[in-house]
């Protein structure tokens, strides 16, 4: 089952909000994604946990989301994190 939720709100003094997303109850954050390369765009929504990881062909590396660009064969990632994640705040 899918859900889906459109929130639009006027909030005064709020500085921390975010979808409760725990490895036992992951949030998944759905997109309409676009190659960075060839303006295609991948024919479904995508929804990206940030708990899975998967691995990117051709690095050592991991992503939440790996997608091969059908028409130029470019490889794309998307990876979630939190502000406090991207500044190596653990």
């Amino acid at each position: 089952m899918v859900l889906a939720l459109a929130l639009k709100a006027e909030l005064s003094g709020v500085t921390d909000l975010r979808p409760l997303d725990t490895e036992d109850s992951p949030f998944y954050y759905t997109f309409k994604v676009q190659c960075t390369s060839c303006r295609e765009t991948h024919p479904n929504w995508v929804s990206v946990s940030r708990f899975e990881q998967n691995e990117i062909s051709g690095s050592k590396g991991e992503a939440n989301f790996v997608w091969k660009c059908k028409n130029c064969k470019v490889f794309l990632t998307v990876r979630v994190a939190f502000g406090f994640e991207l500044m190596g705040v653990a």
